[in-house]
Protein backbone atom coordinates (compact mmCIF):
# COMPACT_ATOMS: atom_id res chain seq x y z
CA UNK A 1 0.00 0.00 0.00
CA UNK A 2 0.97 3.73 0.00
CA UNK A 3 1.64 3.71 3.82
CA UNK A 4 3.50 0.51 6.36
CA UNK A 5 1.50 -0.57 8.74
CA UNK A 6 3.10 -2.98 11.20
CA UNK A 7 1.89 -4.51 14.25
CA UNK A 8 3.06 -3.36 17.23
CA UNK A 9 4.26 -6.34 19.49
CA UNK A 10 2.70 -7.23 23.37
CA UNK A 11 -0.01 -4.32 22.93
CA UNK A 12 -2.72 -5.20 22.00
CA UNK A 13 -5.27 -6.58 24.10
CA UNK A 14 -8.73 -7.72 23.75
CA UNK A 15 -10.20 -4.39 23.35
CA UNK A 16 -7.89 -3.28 20.06
CA UNK A 17 -4.78 -4.19 18.02
CA UNK A 18 -2.02 -1.62 18.29
CA UNK A 19 -0.39 -0.98 14.77
CA UNK A 20 2.22 1.42 13.43
CA UNK A 21 1.72 3.04 10.81
CA UNK A 22 4.48 5.54 8.31
CA UNK A 23 5.35 5.76 4.97
CA UNK A 24 8.87 5.78 3.95
CA UNK A 25 8.30 7.50 0.70
CA UNK A 26 7.26 10.93 1.97
CA UNK A 27 9.96 10.26 4.84
CA UNK A 28 7.13 10.52 7.49
CA UNK A 29 7.47 9.37 10.95
CA UNK A 30 5.54 6.31 12.29
CA UNK A 31 2.43 7.00 14.53
CA UNK A 32 0.58 4.60 16.82
CA UNK A 33 -2.72 3.34 16.06
CA UNK A 34 -5.29 1.30 17.80
CA UNK A 35 -7.64 -0.69 15.87
CA UNK A 36 -10.57 -2.05 17.95
CA UNK A 37 -10.96 -5.63 17.25
CA UNK A 38 -14.77 -5.72 19.05
CA UNK A 39 -17.10 -7.56 16.09
CA UNK A 40 -19.53 -5.10 14.58
CA UNK A 41 -22.71 -7.40 13.70
CA UNK A 42 -25.04 -6.53 10.89
CA UNK A 43 -27.45 -4.94 13.46
CA UNK A 44 -24.87 -2.54 14.76
CA UNK A 45 -25.04 -1.03 11.14
CA UNK A 46 -27.98 -0.54 10.69
CA UNK A 47 -29.23 3.32 11.77
CA UNK A 48 -26.60 5.71 11.98
CA UNK A 49 -23.31 5.15 10.12
CA UNK A 50 -20.59 2.50 11.98
CA UNK A 51 -18.66 1.36 9.00
CA UNK A 52 -15.50 3.53 10.54
CA UNK A 53 -15.62 1.18 13.37
CA UNK A 54 -15.30 -1.73 10.87
CA UNK A 55 -11.84 -1.52 9.43
CA UNK A 56 -9.48 1.63 8.01
CA UNK A 57 -11.19 2.12 4.67
CA UNK A 58 -8.55 2.65 1.57
CA UNK A 59 -9.79 6.18 1.27
CA UNK A 60 -8.50 7.32 4.87
CA UNK A 61 -5.46 6.21 3.80
CA UNK A 62 -5.00 7.37 0.26
CA UNK A 63 -6.35 11.14 2.28
CA UNK A 64 -3.40 10.73 5.37
CA UNK A 65 -1.09 10.09 2.21
CA UNK A 66 -1.94 13.37 -0.24
CA UNK A 67 -1.99 15.53 3.30
CA UNK A 68 1.49 14.33 4.16
CA UNK A 69 2.70 14.91 0.72
CA UNK A 70 0.97 18.42 0.70
CA UNK A 71 1.65 19.15 4.32
CA UNK A 72 2.40 22.63 3.80
CA UNK A 73 -1.16 23.72 2.37
CA UNK A 74 -1.88 23.47 5.90
CA UNK A 75 0.84 25.17 7.94
CA UNK A 76 -0.85 27.64 10.24
CA UNK A 77 -4.89 26.65 9.37
CA UNK A 78 -7.15 25.07 11.74
CA UNK A 79 -8.65 21.59 9.99
CA UNK A 80 -11.50 19.29 11.37
CA UNK A 81 -11.80 15.70 10.09
CA UNK A 82 -14.99 14.72 9.45
CA UNK A 83 -15.99 11.40 9.74
CA UNK A 84 -12.43 10.17 11.43
CA UNK A 85 -13.67 6.42 11.82
CA UNK A 86 -12.56 4.45 14.45
CA UNK A 87 -8.71 5.35 14.04
CA UNK A 88 -8.38 9.33 13.06
CA UNK A 89 -6.07 8.29 10.92
CA UNK A 90 -5.33 10.91 8.48
CA UNK A 91 -6.18 13.63 10.65
CA UNK A 92 -3.31 11.71 13.38
CA UNK A 93 -0.44 11.52 10.42
CA UNK A 94 -1.10 15.13 9.25
CA UNK A 95 -0.96 16.44 13.34
CA UNK A 96 2.23 15.01 13.45
CA UNK A 97 3.65 15.94 9.68
CA UNK A 98 2.56 19.54 9.92
CA UNK A 99 2.68 22.89 11.25
CA UNK A 100 -1.49 23.19 10.93
CA UNK A 101 -2.57 25.86 14.03
CA UNK A 102 -5.00 23.01 15.49
CA UNK A 103 -6.40 19.62 14.00
CA UNK A 104 -10.22 18.51 15.26
CA UNK A 105 -10.58 14.81 14.58
CA UNK A 106 -14.31 14.06 14.76
CA UNK A 107 -16.59 11.27 14.09
CA UNK A 108 -20.62 10.54 15.09
CA UNK A 109 -20.09 7.68 16.92
CA UNK A 110 -18.91 7.42 20.07
CA UNK A 111 -17.07 4.25 20.59
CA UNK A 112 -15.09 6.05 17.56
CA UNK A 113 -13.99 9.54 19.19
CA UNK A 114 -13.04 7.48 22.39
CA UNK A 115 -10.69 5.47 20.74
CA UNK A 116 -9.84 8.26 18.38
CA UNK A 117 -8.96 10.15 21.77
CA UNK A 118 -6.83 7.10 23.01
CA UNK A 119 -4.98 7.30 19.53
CA UNK A 120 -4.31 11.32 19.92
CA UNK A 121 -3.28 10.90 23.73
CA UNK A 122 -0.76 7.59 22.62
CA UNK A 123 1.20 9.60 19.78
CA UNK A 124 0.58 13.35 22.08
CA UNK A 125 4.75 13.42 21.94
CA UNK A 126 4.38 13.95 18.06
CA UNK A 127 2.42 16.87 17.39
CA UNK A 128 4.96 19.39 17.96
CA UNK A 129 3.07 22.76 18.22
CA UNK A 130 -0.52 21.68 16.37
CA UNK A 131 -2.98 21.49 18.80
CA UNK A 132 -4.63 18.09 18.82
CA UNK A 133 -8.57 17.25 19.72
CA UNK A 134 -11.35 14.64 19.10
CA UNK A 135 -15.14 15.06 19.10
CA UNK A 136 -18.25 13.67 18.67
CA UNK A 137 -20.53 15.30 15.67
CA UNK A 138 -23.17 14.53 14.25
CA UNK A 139 -23.78 15.65 10.56
CA UNK A 140 -27.48 17.56 11.49
CA UNK A 141 -29.45 20.64 11.51
CA UNK A 142 -29.78 20.58 15.12
CA UNK A 143 -26.17 20.03 15.97
CA UNK A 144 -25.05 22.85 18.55
CA UNK A 145 -21.64 23.94 16.58
CA UNK A 146 -20.95 26.56 19.89
CA UNK A 147 -17.54 27.69 18.82
CA UNK A 148 -17.01 25.67 15.84
CA UNK A 149 -19.07 28.18 14.02
CA UNK A 150 -16.56 29.79 11.31
CA UNK A 151 -13.87 27.70 12.74
CA UNK A 152 -12.25 25.87 10.04
CA UNK A 153 -9.83 27.07 7.25
CA UNK A 154 -9.70 23.07 6.09
CA UNK A 155 -12.55 19.99 5.99
CA UNK A 156 -11.10 16.89 5.44
CA UNK A 157 -13.32 13.96 4.56
CA UNK A 158 -12.73 10.33 3.86
CA UNK A 159 -15.80 8.18 2.59
CA UNK A 160 -18.60 11.18 3.41
CA UNK A 161 -20.49 10.74 0.24
CA UNK A 162 -21.28 7.10 0.79
CA UNK A 163 -24.46 7.67 2.52
CA UNK A 164 -27.03 9.91 -0.09
CA UNK A 165 -29.10 10.23 3.22
CA UNK A 166 -26.54 11.97 5.12
CA UNK A 167 -25.64 14.52 2.31
CA UNK A 168 -27.50 17.42 3.52
CA UNK A 169 -26.44 16.82 6.82
CA UNK A 170 -23.25 17.08 5.86
CA UNK A 171 -23.81 20.79 3.78
CA UNK A 172 -25.29 22.32 6.73
CA UNK A 173 -21.82 20.88 8.67
CA UNK A 174 -19.70 22.36 6.00
CA UNK A 175 -21.70 25.34 5.88
CA UNK A 176 -21.66 26.05 9.54
CA UNK A 177 -17.78 25.01 10.49
CA UNK A 178 -16.08 26.89 7.11
CA UNK A 179 -14.56 29.70 7.34
CA UNK A 180 -14.98 32.35 4.31
CA UNK A 181 -11.77 31.71 1.59
CA UNK A 182 -11.55 28.11 3.14
CA UNK A 183 -11.63 24.90 1.02
CA UNK A 184 -12.72 21.32 1.67
CA UNK A 185 -11.39 17.86 0.56
CA UNK A 186 -12.83 14.68 -0.18
CA UNK A 187 -11.63 11.53 -0.85
CA UNK A 188 -14.11 8.72 -2.02
CA UNK A 189 -13.66 5.73 -4.51
CA UNK A 190 -15.70 5.77 -7.81
CA UNK A 191 -19.05 4.80 -7.54
CA UNK A 192 -21.57 4.17 -9.65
Amino acid sequence: GILEVEHVEDESTSEGEWVQYGCKKLGTGQIKIKYLTTQVSPSDLIGFNNTGNVCVWPSEEVMAFYCCKHKELFNDLCVCELGAGMTGLAGLMLGAESAAKSILVTDGNHQSTQNIQVNLEANREHFKSTQMNSSILLWSKDTDFGAWVNAFDVILCADGLFFEESHYGLIHVLKMLLKPKCFALFFAPQRK
